[in-house]
């Protein structure tokens, strides 16, 4: 079924594909025999997501809103990862631009267990072993090189390096951060606050200047990482990587400690990355501000979607915030 680009013809009224337009967009990889069930998964957000169930098995459906993106270099990601022996989702086809969605597609399969934000508490006792696991893992991870900071391009194709958006670290954050600033001074910043946190960020710069990019995970926390009955499977959800800093994936960890469980956790992790990669005597400074940065630049964009209505979210952003500059001011 060709529809010759008309995505109207496929978007229903949530301005997403239908299941059905899905399965006729995928179901080739399946044999026909067995019915195949197409469910939307609701927490998608770079990406529409579908649950694909098949005789018994799961897979999921991964689709790009924008009509001129393209999903290969995510493929990319999955594959360079898994050949690295990293646990992550195997990739089962990858288009640029679907026949039928008139979108870029990616189908992969599905991690076993669940995420570590749903672990139950008579299981905590396995935390450390999992977090260990995925802590070496995020350090091979984080050995990759991209070509620039900031989001993986999806606009050209992909030959032999991924590509990111900025030349270097400071362009890439410098201007987004001077405007989180500007609008949270006066509201949850006070201008002693903003200096801390500006003269911390023009450390990081220096410090930074002749840095190469590495890839990230862009979004890692307890949801991401999966196990199965205490045993580490892998890691989900590679829609927000990007060219960062070498500190960014563990910062932003960092930064959501406790949101999805009361006790802390970044130990864990900490002590399975270092098993790959030292970590310098400065590190709880470099993730403090890494994560302040990212926190200020998340408070600031879920402000100006919610306005004077602060969510649960925004109020643990918040909190995390303060805690990061009072941390830094005890450093200065």
């Amino acid at each position: 079924m060709r529809l010759d680009g008309r995505a109207g013809d496929v978007l229903g009224r949530d301005n997403r594909p239908s299941p059905q337009h899905v399965s006729s967009a995928v179901g080739h990889l399946f044999p026909q025999a067995v019915p195949l069930i197409v469910e939307p998964v609701e927490n998608g957000v770079s990406t529409w997501v579908y649950r694909l169930r098949h005789d018994d098995e799961i897979f999921y459906v991964r689709i790009l809103p924008e009509p001129d993106a393209s999903l290969v270099p995510e493929a990319v990601v999955h594959d360079r990862l898994q050949s690295l022996g990293l646990r992550v989702p195997h990739v089962m086809m990858v288009e640029d631009r679907n026949a039928v969605l008139d979108r870029s597609v990616m189908v992969t399969t599905a991690i076993s267990g669940q995420p570590l934000s749903e672990i139950v508490p008579a299981e905590h006792n396995h935390l450390p072993a999992i977090l260990r696991d995925a802590g070496q893992e995020l350090a091979l991870l984080n050995q990759l090189p991209v070509d620039g900071f900031g989001w993986i391009r999806r606009d050209q194709p992909v030959s032999t390096n991924l590509v990111g958006e900025h030349a270097s670290y400071r362009s890439w954050v410098k201007a987004p951060l001077d405007e989180a600033l500007s609008q949270l001074s006066g509201v949850i910043l006070t201008d002693t606050d903003v200096a801390i946190v500006s003269n911390a960020v023009d450390a990081l710069f220096n410090d930074r200047a002749d840095t190469s990019a590495i890839l990230a995970h862009g979004d890692l926390d307890l949801t991401h990482v999966y196990h199965d009955n205490g045993r580490y499977t892998g890691i989900i959800d590679f829609g927000e990587v990007r060219g960062t800093d070498r500190w960014y994936d563990l910062a932003h960890f960092r930064l959501h400690d406790r949101e999805q469980m009361p006790i802390s956790t970044l130990r864990g992790l900490l002590d399975g990355y270092e098993m790959v990669t030292a970590l310098p005597h400065d590190i709880e400074m470099q993730l403090t501000v890494d994560g302040l940065v990212n926190g200020l630049l998340a408070l600031a964009r879920s402000h100006r979607k919610a306005g004077r209505t602060w969510s649960a979210y925004q109020r643990f952003l918040l909190q995390a915030v303060q805690r990061d500059i009072d941390t830094i001011r005890r450093m200065l």
